[in-house]
């Protein structure tokens, strides 16, 4: 999956896109970028199917210095990584949340 390929990800990020509702944070020092990685890469998780439920979600895209693009979706215990769903096995939403307010323009 392409969960796996954070760590190749990591080196060549131009910058990640926090999307919350209309709202979006934009990190593109390597440090900021690195917190969000970290997070990313400490999930586990297992793939899964689609799951139609609303709830609260963060969008994240990830971009590298060839322009590609991944989009995460974060809903609580439901994530979308590039159209493939996968449950995770801890909430994740908090610590994206914490990360996404310390670096809103208030």
């Amino acid at each position: 999956s392409k969960v796996e390929s954070y760590e190749q990800l990591d080196a060549d990020l131009d910058k990640i896109v926090i999307y919350n509702a209309d709202v979006s944070v934009t990190l593109d020092q390597k440090d900021d970028m690195q917190k969000m990685v970290d997070i990313l890469t400490s999930m586990q998780l297992r793939e899964t199917s689609p799951n139609t439920k609303d709830g609260f979600a963060f969008s994240i895209e990830l971009y590298d210095h060839n322009g590609e693009e991944t989009t995460i979706v974060v809903a609580s215990l439901d994530i979308t990584i590039g159209g493939k769903n996968y449950k995770c096995k801890d909430d994740y939403c908090e610590q994206i949340r914490n990360l996404y307010e310390q670096y809103q323009i208030k």
